[in-house]
């Protein structure tokens, strides 16, 4: 695959879905394509909040579903900043109410899992506006700190295309896909855990590591240079973007040189 910024992205029409390709980006840190907007109080026991494109299915394009857990004893409005920027990229993410469980917390993934197959029965519900708009088996399974150790998790269902599991901690499923794990040299807790997690990993993996970023790093910055690294990943292993290539491979990628450093690869194939 090439490698340039503003190359076409195969979007739904592209990978195999229906509908217009996603449009081109340059600069993953920017804000996407579509207007957004935010749903507080839906899903089961209206307790999820939705970050989604204001306008579903223009020209037939199929959104991929994001379910995102926030860390413990968060309401997920704490990464509003960061969410609403995946969902301008055409994602509909579905943000879990809070989770209270500690690491590996079945509740904490029930809550997620619950997330997940909410938005998938509304793509097939009869009248609800996301009826044939969602790509039900491109979803992107996403956490932060606990919720990315349930990420992990929730993984292992067969809608799940991708793993992003943020500064998450120890764990483990038989996933379809591919997974991204981002830490940080002072998260002192996080950072083995999570590599624990990669030593475990069975798929294509990609461990990144920001200097000087503790465990709550996208809390306050709104993702950070975490954003859009994510940006990228999802772009790229869900929509097919090749310009985000260079985020991830090549011995120079963007995750390679300051402010990462340490990158580690797995079961990964070079382009």
């Amino acid at each position: 695959m090439g490698s340039g910024g503003d190359s076409a992205v195969g979007g739904a029409e592209g990978s195999g879905g229906s509908g217009p390709s996603l449009p081109p980006v340059t600069d993953y840190s920017q804000p996407g394509p579509f207007e957004t907007v935010i749903e507080q109080n839906v899903g089961p026991g209206n307790g999820y909040t939705v970050f989604r494109p204001t306008e579903l299915g223009k020209d037939g394009f199929l959104h991929a579903p994001i379910i995102f857990g926030p860390g413990i004893g968060q309401q997920v409005s704490v990464h509003n900043t960061m969410l609403r920027n995946f969902a301008s990229h055409g994602f509909v993410v579905v943000g879990s109410p809070v989770l209270s469980g500690g690491p590996g917390d079945a509740g904490n993934r029930m809550k997620m899992q619950d997330g997940l197959r909410w938005i998938l029965e509304e793509n097939d519900k009869a009248g609800s506006k996301y009826e044939g708009k969602i790509w039900a088996d491109r979803a992107v399974s996403m956490g932060f700190s606990v919720g990315g150790t349930a990420a992990v998790q929730v993984g292992g269902d067969p809608a799940v295309l991708t793993v992003v599991s943020i500064h998450g901690h120890t764990a483990e499923a038989d996933l379809r896909g591919t997974m991204l794990q981002t830490t940080g040299t002072k998260d002192t807790v996080g950072m083995p855990l999570q590599q624990a997690t990669y030593d475990r990993s069975k798929v294509p993996t990609f461990l990144a590591t920001l200097t000087d970023a503790p465990h709550g790093y996208i809390e306050q910055n709104g993702g950070g240079e975490e954003r859009p690294a994510i940006v990228a990943w999802m772009r790229y292993w869900i929509y097919g973007d090749t310009g985000a290539e260079k985020y991830f491979f090549g011995d120079d990628c963007v995750l390679c040189r300051p402010p990462w450093e340490n990158p580690q690869r797995k079961n990964w194939m070079e382009q």
